[in-house]
C-alpha cells in the first residue's frame, strides 16, 4: 500500500522520502526503485529493538512516558530530525504513514498533512484483547485501546484529510470523529509487476490456500478459526481437503 501510494505521487510530484531502514537486500532494493523514480530518499537506521524484548520495552517506554506503546516503540529520533530538516526546505503537502509518524512534525503549524491510518488501531487492539490468552497480553492490548481511543480520534481532528482502508473503517472513525475529512484508499495489487512465487510443494485439487503474513495478529486469528471451525466442515465432504499457509 505504501509502496504504491509513494510510486503514484512520484509520478506527479517532487517527492521526499524520510523512513528508517533495516538495511536489508529488500529495503535496499526498494530504495533503489524511489530514487529512479526521482523520490529523494532520506533514510536513517531502524533503532527500534523487534521481537519479545523489542515488544516488552515498548511497553515498558509506554508506561514511563503513559503514552500508546506502540508510539513509544516505533519512536526514532533520528527519523524526526530527517523530517524536521526536510520541512525547512519548503514543503507543500506532508503525508503520515500510520499515527506512529505524528510526533515527528507539529501539527498545528506544518503544511497541509494527510495521515494514512492503514487500520484504526483502538479497534485493532480491542479486538486483540478479546483473543489474547495470556492475562498480561489482554491488560497490555485493553490499554493501548483505551489510550488511543482517545488519542486516534484527536490526532484525525488536527491533520487536513485521513485515510482509510475500507468503508467500514470511515463508519468507524466517523462515528469517533465525526466532521473529520476522510477518505477511502483501498488496497490493491499490481497484477503486472506483483507475481505469484512458485509453490514448494504441489498442490491438489482439494487444497485451500491461505497468503498471508501470519506474524500479523489479525491473519494469524483468521487461520486458527478457519482451521478449527470451517475446515472440518468441508472435511465431511471432501475429506482430502487440507489448508495450507503460503507465507
Amino acid at each position: 500500500r505504501t509502496s504504491a501510494l509513494l510510486e503514484a505521487l512520484a509520478g506527479s510530484f517532487e517527492v521526499v522520502l524520510c523512513s528508517t531502514t533495516d538495511g536489508s537486500e529488500a529495503a535496499r532494493e526498494g530504495e533503489d526503485r524511489y530514487r529512479a523514480l526521482g523520490v529523494d530518499t532520506r533514510l536513517v537506521a531502524d533503532s527500534k529493538q523487534h521481537g519479545t524484548v523489542g515488544q516488552a520495552l515498548g511497553v515498558l517506554r509506554g508506561l514511563l512516558s503513559r503514552e500508546s506503546a506502540v508510539v513509544a516503540h516505533n519512536h526514532n529520533r533520528a527519523l524526526g530530525d530527517a523530517v524536521r530538516a526536510a520541512l525547512t526546505e519548503g514543503v507543500d503537502l506532508v503525508h503520515l504513514n500510520h499515527i506512529d509518524t505524528t510526533p515527528y512534525l507539529d501539527l498545528d503549524a506544518a503544511p497541509p498533512t494527510v495521515l494514512d491510518t492503514h487500520n484504526l488501531l483502538f479497534e485493532y487492539y480491542a479486538r486483540r484483547a478479546e483473543l489474547e490468552q495470556g492475562a498480561l497480553r489482554r491488560w497490555a492490548c485493553r490499554r493501548e485501546a483505551r489510550l488511543l481511543r482517545a488519542q486516534e480520534p484527536a490526532l484525525f481532528r488536527r491533520v487536513s484529510r485521513v485515510l482509510v482502508c475500507s468503508e467500514p473503517e470511515r463508519s468507524s472513525l466517523e462515528t469517533v470523529a465525526p466532521g473529520v475529512a476522510v477518505e477511502v484508499v483501498p488496497n490493491g495489487v499490481d497484477c503486472e509487476r506483483v507475481q505469484p512465487a512458485p509453490f514448494e510443494e504441489t498442490l491438489g485439487s482439494s487444497d485451500l490456500v491461505f497468503v498471508g503474513d501470519l506474524g500479523y495478529g489479525p491473519n494469524a486469528d483468521a487461520v486458527q478459526w478457519f482451521a478449527e471451525e470451517i475446515l472440518p466442515r468441508v472435511r465431511a465432504q471432501e475429506p482430502a481437503a487440507r489448508l495450507v499457509a503460503h507465507l
